[in-house]
């Protein structure tokens, strides 16, 4: 009796789920070059897979935080991957907005990683200036403080350039 052996791919539930992760992201409208490129490295899908389940599917809610979500993917290294939770919650929690604040939140972490075992996250936290409210009036009088404070030497700076001409 001759047996058949047939090469078939099993869609296993990882594969599955990361192909629902990388669909959402399509269709918030994050680009097909950076989802490839997320695709292609099984330690970026697996990264994702484990943020969407720890974060129970509350994860990819706009193009931004995908965007934001690949990038901390794609950027995890050995010393960085125990605080990948924790970092996709500032994410999603929108206290982690830009690409500029992703970099300075992963530096921080990966300095703190590295000088002792765990990071203090109220440290991290003040750092990054998550929590802290600036109101709008505050910064019109800083603003309006520090140009009172100029105006002594803008007034000698113009009388001497009025002289030159």
């Amino acid at each position: 009796m001759l047996r058949y052996f047939w090469k078939v791919k099993a869609i296993t539930p990882s594969n599955s789920f990361c192909t629902g992760i990388f669909l959402k992201l399509k269709d918030l409208g994050v680009s097909a070059t950076f989802l490839d490129q997320a695709k292609s490295s099984q330690h970026t899908s697996k990264h994702l897979e484990d943020i969407e389940r720890h974060l129970k599917g509350n994860t990819f809610t706009s193009k931004k935080t995908g965007n934001l979500l690949i990038g901390l993917a794609t950027k995890l290294t050995p010393t960085l991957e125990k605080e990948k939770l924790k970092l996709a919650e500032y994410v999603v929690g929108e206290s982690i907005n830009t690409n500029a604040e992703l970099e300075k939140a992963l530096t921080y972490v990966k300095h703190q990683a590295i000088k002792q075992s765990a990071v203090d996250w109220i440290d991290f936290e003040s750092h990054m200036g998550i929590g802290k409210k600036v109101h709008d009036e505050k910064v019109i009088q800083e603003i309006a403080d520090c140009l009172e404070s100029l105006k002594p030497g803008l007034k000698q700076e113009i009388l001497i350039s009025d002289k030159k001409y």
